[in-house]
């Protein structure tokens, strides 16, 4: 088995199939990069401009409120609320003004101010129409967990005296552009589907090169040489994740500074209470579950080139498999009482990892858990049909 392990090692290590999807890799995850390169670093700026685009809106609803001649009793409530929320957003546009010089834990302070006047109005009265500071290129939460969120989140910030990251931010540091990058600018399913092209060419090439023939009359186990495929391909495949992964890293390291690991993000596991898992622990989970999600993969292609030897059947197989993760497919009524029990619940990591599936699941470990129950499914099924007829 070790020799037949080397030997299709070398014969695959330095295939351009192996370059290429490196390269695609790369080239998926510096996008944002890209795009932003010959741009101005405006993250601050970007960030006083929501603020002050915030304090805008608020300050002309104020002037039209005290306008009216004749205010009911709801609308001199809500004018005094304005008032007051007003005074929250002077301190926040006063601190911010300062630009780059701007003291951190004296913004942070701010907004973790008036994060906590939020929740505390919409906890009181879930409809009051607050005036939510509206960062470029994310959705605003009127929720009272959203609320939550946001007090959460600014707490870290200022306890641990860090400045905000946006998610649209211009050159953000390595660390924050990486995660941002798996989280909202990278689809799973396509960096999956990238690595489905490189599988059904592999595990089909010994039988588009006839080299099967000889393969089969060789006096080895039959059940070994289908094992041993399977950890040429893990050899393979996730070195060169790693590595494109790495190389992003250094590439936006060294342009726009590295960055901190302890960087929070936010979420919730039961829709009431938040909890803050830094940039480290995402990019840990995420890393164990997209190996799991390829050893899936990966096990699933090597039985179906048993059956379907061409590189197109090969890959439409594994394909269709993906696509009945998409949220619209999942989410079928059909499918959702069974759905956390399939493994097409946890193609979408980034979802799954920061507990904003639509779907059920049985979470994250669970989700491992029911990926490696397949994958041992289809490879036991795999073994067998080999050990029966003999052959590949």
């Amino acid at each position: 088995m070790l020799a037949q392990y080397q030997i299709d090692l070398k014969r695959h290590f330095l295939s351009a199939t192996n370059i290429v999807v490196y390269a695609a890799l790369v080239i998926l995850m510096l996008g944002t990069f890209f795009a932003q390169t010959g741009k101005p670093n405006t993250t601050q700026a970007g960030l006083y401009s929501d603020y002050a685009a915030s304090g805008d809106a608020l300050s002309n609803e104020i002037i039209a409120l005290r306008k009216q001649r004749h205010r009911t009793a709801s609308e001199n409530e809500r004018l005094n609320q304005k008032v007051k929320e007003r005074a929250y957003f002077d301190q926040i546009i006063m601190t911010a003004s300062a630009g780059p010089a701007t003291d951190v834990d004296q913004l942070n302070a701010a907004l973790l101010n008036y994060a906590k006047y939020t929740q505390r109005v919409t906890a009181a009265d879930p409809h009051v129409r607050l005036q939510l500071i509206k960062y470029t290129g994310e959705s605003l939460d009127r929720s009272l967990l959203g609320r939550t969120k946001e007090v959460t989140f600014y707490n870290y910030l200022l306890k641990h005296h860090i400045r905000e990251i946006p998610v649209g931010a211009i050159h953000a540091p390595a660390t924050n552009y990486l995660t941002y990058a798996f989280l909202y600018h990278v689809s799973p399913f396509l960096i999956i589907a990238v690595f489905l092209v490189a599988m059904a060419e592999l595990f089909t090439l010994d039988k588009r090169e006839e080299n099967i023939n000889f393969t089969n009359i060789l006096p080895i186990s039959k059940s070994k040489v289908l094992l041993t495929r399977v950890l040429v391909s893990l050899t393979l495949y996730i070195p060169s994740f790693l590595a494109a992964v790495l190389s992003v890293f250094v590439v936006t390291g060294l342009h726009n500074g590295w960055g901190a690991w302890d960087y929070p993000l936010v979420y919730s596991l039961d829709g009431k209470h938040a909890l803050i898992m830094t940039l480290a622990q995402f990019m840990l989970r995420f890393i164990g579950l997209i190996f799991t999600i390829l050893l899936f993969f990966i096990v699933l292609n090597t039985a179906t080139s048993l059956f379907w030897p061409t590189v197109g059947t090969n890959f439409i197989i594994a394909g269709a498999v993906l696509l009945t993760g998409l949220p619209a497919v999942i989410t079928q009524s059909a499918v959702g009482l069974i759905a956390k029990f399939l493994p097409s619940a946890y193609f979408d990591y980034a979802a799954l990892i920061v507990h904003q599936t639509s779907w059920s699941t049985f979470g994250y470990f669970g989700g491992i858990t029911v990926l490696l129950s397949w994958t041992t499914l289809i490879l036991i099924g795999g073994v067998g049909v080999v050990h029966r007829r003999q052959v590949l």
